[in-house]
C-alpha cells in the first residue's frame, strides 16, 4: 500500500490538507469548499450526516477507492418560469420550500479538466457553484483522478439570507432546514455519488437510485415536509431510515 500512497506517511492528517479536507480516519479525504464549511449549517449539517448509516457506508466505500474525489459546495437553486422569469428557492415559515419543485441538491460527475470546463459552460446550475480551488481540482485531473460533486443549496445551507418572513427565525423554521439540508446531503453522496465509487463502470439511472432511497421511480425525490405528513409512507426506505437518525441525532445533540 505505500507503493500506492508515497505521499501520505502515518503521521499524516486530511491527506495533508487540513485546510481543505476532513479527515476519515486518517485514510482518505473528503474536500469542503469554504462555502459549504464555513455556511451557516456546514458544521452542523457535517457533524450530524456524518453520524448516519447511509454516509458511514460511504465514507467506508470512499476510503477503499482511489478513483474519486468527493467535494461538496453550494449552488444557488433556481428555476425559470412559463414566461422565462428567473425565480430563486424560497423557504417557508416552517422551514421547508415555500412553493413549486426548486432543487435542493444535485451530484455532479466530472472525469477531466475538460467536462469540468465544458460542465462550468453549459450548466447553469453548476455554473452557480462557488469557492472551488482549481489548484485542488487541477491536482485531483493530473493525477487522473474524476471528481464527483454533492451540492446543497445555498439557500439551506444560509437561511439567515433567505427568511420567508418575519416568523423565519422560530425554532421550529431552524430545526426543519438543517433536517432538510442534512438530508438533502446524505442523500446526494449516497444515492447519486456511492454507485460510482463501487463501479468505476456505472452508468447512471436516477430513477433507480431514487428508488432504492426513498421507493418511488421518480425524478425528484420526497422532502422532509413529506416525510413529516406522512412516515408511513417512507417505512423501512433509505429515506425513512435516514431521517429517524437525523432526528435521533439532534436530538441527542440539543440534550
Amino acid at each position: 500500500m505505500a507503493a500506492d500512497y508515497p505521499w501520505y506517511t502515518p503521521y499524516q492528517f486530511a491527506g495533508n490538507k487540513p485546510i481543505w479536507t476532513v479527515d476519515l480516519d486518517g485514510l482518505e479525504e473528503l474536500f469542503y469548499t469554504e462555502n459549504f464549511a464555513k455556511s451557516e449549517l456546514g458544521e452542523s449539517v457535517i457533524n450530524i450526516s456524518s453520524q448516519t448509516s447511509l454516509m458511514k457506508e460511504f465514507n467506508r466505500s470512499l476510503k477503499s477507492q482511489t478513483k474519486y474525489d468527493i467535494y461538496a459546495a453550494t449552488f444557488n437553486s433556481t428555476i425559470s418560469d412559463y414566461d422565462g422569469t428567473i425565480k430563486s428557492l424560497k423557504l417557508s415559515s416552517e422551514g421547508h420550500i415555500s412553493s413549486g419543485r426548486f432543487p435542493q441538491g444535485f451530484m455532479f460527475r466530472v472525469d477531466n479538466e475538460a467536462d469540468f470546463n465544458d460542465l462550468r459552460k453549459t450548466s447553469f446550475t453548476f455554473n452557480s457553484v462557488e469557492g472551488l480551488d482549481a489548484e485542488k481540482l487541477n491536482e485531483a485531473f493530473s493525477s487522473g483522478k474524476g471528481v464527483l460533486f454533492l451540492l446543497v443549496a445555498d439557500q439551506m445551507m444560509n437561511p439567515s439570507k433567505n427568511k420567508a418572513n418575519s416568523n423565519s427565525s422560530n425554532d421550529r423554521f431552524k430545526l426543519n432546514v438543517l433536517r432538510n439540508s442534512t438530508n438533502t446531503y446524505v442523500h446526494e453522496a449516497w444515492s447519486h455519488a456511492l454507485p460510482f465509487l463501487k463501479n468505476n463502470l456505472y452508468k447512471q439511472d436516477i430513477n433507480t437510485e431514487h428508488f432504492k432511497f426513498h421507493g418511488g421511480k421518480t425524478f425528484g425525490s420526497p422532502g422532509v415536509e413529506d416525510y413529516d405528513m406522512s412516515p408511513s409512507r417512507f417505512l423501512n426506505t433509505k429515506f425513512g431510515n435516514n431521517m429517524v437518525e437525523i432526528d435521533k441525532i439532534i436530538k441527542n445533540e440539543n440534550k
